[in-house]
């Protein structure tokens, strides 16, 4: 056996299944002209104690120098305690590759769709023509470069390992639950003349988020053949296909098509996925239920369970083609065939195709009735006409599903309230709306009340909660939100009344600076310049020894209090101190100004001792020998004065007798020889 040759044998069969369901998604995209931006997107989700990173390049350039050269992927911890993120840690030493051809065939043996990639990547059947070959061969190039494009994405969101196979996927296994976490993704290099927008996600690690399964599916049965819808734009941005199941027996189900289900419509938007299925035989039940699947090859939980029964056409002696609104109610009318004059004619109504069917009327309707007024539709009608014989039994015709036009919008909801925590998570509550058919709720945000506001819930909310992130590094001072409720029939309501939330100031002031520092005969002498932030609370001057870690409180100051110039007088000399100030605002945020430092020098030992007493009229002053050459010099001051020379004594005496006083006063003495003073004494005279 060849076996490379039996390789590229199922290769082709892979490719030609994937082919034929992209072809017809590409053929409507296509139709809408959409331009390709060189640019990255990026997709994160948290997996307990891991991350899931998924990207995918937007235009063929940018996929091209991604095969050749990878990506590289840059994370960044955003702090919840400060403005500052921690630094950005690279997460692979080399860029993330593609697969080799060799990789990608031992890939094939488990992973099917690994053979899409290896023929969209590295087959040479499909070799671009040059412009110079002719317009045509060029065109038909560039349309074969877009099926690669358009194939390689496609398989890329169906298994994890496919998309790692395409150096699109990426798990981050060094992470902490509660750390939110920002993800970089960009081209490990590029030519010259390609800028390319790096793709963004950003998660919090440990937040798994739940799937939600499709709802409100709807089938209608017809002669072999079943048509589904259900809504998908609830789900825009998580599921980008969905699984179609059948059964039987309302127990074992299996897929409907062998591939998954992508969107085919010209809806840039579409509110609706339709599908389809054909069954072998008539008049056999049967079940159906629809998954969703996100780009991370996660399954959603299943739907509810839709059942039915198809009817070929033979079989059906009455047809409703028409049920039209009406200022009376629900028009239904219908078509009859063959001799109907002797059975009993009913018609019945469902709210949904696999829920019993309940007549309209206690009576039967007369057998030639055409057309019957539902006074009283549901949301979701399915009708269908029955036919009795006087035997007991009955045809039915073919469900026809009508929709009760209903433009009546919800009220707007009302009590939205929230609140900002230090790391930019916002809370958002509302009370939810009382309204009968009431469905869901989006959530806008904008930077102001004038602003224009963006919907940041990406898909419809059930709940009447929201949870945001913002970021804190703005210069905004608050952030707006309101909300808008959606009926069964997506009628919107008006936007409620704008809530306006202050964001926490995580922005530190700017420092108050140390303009000069100088060492003055045992003091600091110190001259500040203040913050110009206007939110300034307090100052601290901190003090340290060179060889401390940790600062002392020297002095504090209210904002306005600041002094120009401070002199600080440590207890220790001799050392080298370093003064710092912090800056308080009113938020708590701190900011400190440049160490600047200082050396003490160490006091001269203090060698003037004076003592004195009054002896009757006059005064006796006495010292120590100071010994030397200096003169020395006896200072007095009565009571407050300030001191003045008294007498200029010889170096050699050691005492004084003070004579010309006035009883009643408080006199003051020192001395001073060169630059030493003693401790002035107080005499009471």
């Amino acid at each position: 056996m060849n076996t490379p040759r039996v390789v590229r044998s199922a290769r082709r069969a892979v490719l030609v299944m994937v082919r034929i369901t992209l072809l017809v998604a590409l053929f409507f995209v296509a139709g809408h002209g959409v331009a390709q931006e060189n640019k990255i997107w990026a997709l994160a989700k948290s997996k307990g104690d891991s991350v899931l990173i998924r990207w995918a390049p937007e235009s063929i350039p940018v996929w091209q120098v991604g095969i050749k050269h990878g990506y590289v992927i840059e994370r960044t911890e955003l702090s919840s305690s400060s403005t500052d993120s921690s630094g950005i840690v690279m997460l692979s030493k080399l860029p993330v590759m593609a697969y080799s051809p060799a990789e990608l065939e031992m890939l094939d043996k488990e992973e099917p769709f690994a053979s899409v990639i290896y023929e969209t990547f590295y087959s040479q059947e499909f070799k671009p023509a040059l412009p110079e070959q002719g317009v045509g061969n060029f065109l038909q190039s560039y349309n074969e470069m877009e099926m690669r494009f358009g194939f390689s994405l496609f398989v890329c969101d169906f298994s994890t390992r496919v998309a790692r196979a395409a150096g699109l996927f990426f798990v981050d296994k060094d992470v902490k639950p509660g750390k939110r976490y920002a993800y970089r993704i960009s081209l490990a290099d590029s030519p010259a003349g390609l800028t390319v927008a790096p793709g963004i996600a950003v998660v919090d690690a440990g937040k798994e988020t739940v799937l939600a399964p499709p709802t409100d599916v709807v089938a209608v049965f017809s002669d072999r053949s079943v048509k589904l819808r259900w809504p998908s734009f609830i789900h825009k941005g998580l599921y980008t296909a969905y699984k179609l199941e059948r059964s039987f027996d309302g127990k074992q189900f299996t897929p409907t098509t062998e591939l998954p289900l992508v969107n085919a419509t010209r809806e840039e938007d579409p509110m609706f996925f339709f599908g389809n299925d054909s069954v072998p035989e008539n008049n056999r039940k049967v079940y159906y239920r629809v998954k969703g699947l996100t780009p991370f090859g996660e399954e959603s939980p299943a739907s509810d369970v839709v059942s039915g029964m198809c009817f070929g056409s033979g079989e059906v002696a009455a047809t409703i083609d028409t049920v039209m609104d009406d200022k009376r109610g629900a028009l239904v009318r219908w078509t009859m065939g063959g001799d109907v004059k002797s059975k009993k004619v009913w018609l019945l109504r469902s709210p949904s195709s696999g829920k019993p069917y309940e007549p309209l009327t206690k009576k039967p309707l007369k057998s030639d009735a055409t057309e019957f007024v539902d006074a009283a539709p549901l949301p979701n009608n399915f009708y269908k006409l029955r036919l009795e014989a006087a035997d007991g039994s009955a045809t039915e015709s073919f469900p026809y599903m009508y929709v009760k036009t209903d433009s009546m919008p919800p009220v707007a909801p009302t009590g939205l309230m929230g609140k900002i925590d230090s790391a930019g998570v916002v809370t958002l509550s509302w009370n939810a709306n009382t309204d009968a058919d009431i469905d869901s709720y989006k959530v806008f945000r904008g930077n102001s009340l004038n602003s224009t506001f963006m919907d940041v819930s990406n898909y419809y909310q059930k709940a009447n909660i929201f949870t945001d992130t913002v970021n804190l590094q703005t210069l905004n001072k608050a952030i707006c939100y309101k909300v808008v409720a959606y009926d069964r029939r997506y009628n919107a309501s008006d936007f409620s009344k704008v809530l306006l939330l202050n964001l926490p100031d995580t922005i530190p002031p700017v420092p108050c600076q140390i303009v000069d520092i100088e060492e003055q005969r045992g003091e600091v002498a110190l001259a500040f310049e203040p913050s110009p932030s206007s939110d300034v609370a307090t100052y601290r001057l901190l003090r340290r020894q060179e060889t401390d870690s940790v600062g002392v409180e020297v002095a504090k100051w209210a904002e306005k209090s600041l002094p120009a110039r401070y002199n600080d007088a440590p207890a220790a000399t001799d050392k080298r101190y370093g003064y710092t100030l912090e800056t308080v605002d009113i938020s708590g945020n701190r900011n400190y100004s440049l160490t600047r430092y200082a050396y003490v020098q160490q006091e001269a030992k203090l060698r003037l001792r004076l003592d004195g007493s009054a002896t009757g009229n006059a005064i006796a002053l006495t010292w120590e020998r100071i010994g030397g050459t200096n003169p020395i010099y006896l200072y007095r001051a009565a009571d407050e004065a300030p001191f003045s020379l008294l007498v200029l004594l010889p170096s050699s005496d050691t005492g004084y007798s003070d004579t010309s006083l006035e009883h009643g006063h408080r006199y003051r003495y020192l001395l001073k020889v060169e630059q030493q003073l003693s401790i002035p004494i107080i005499v009471e005279f």
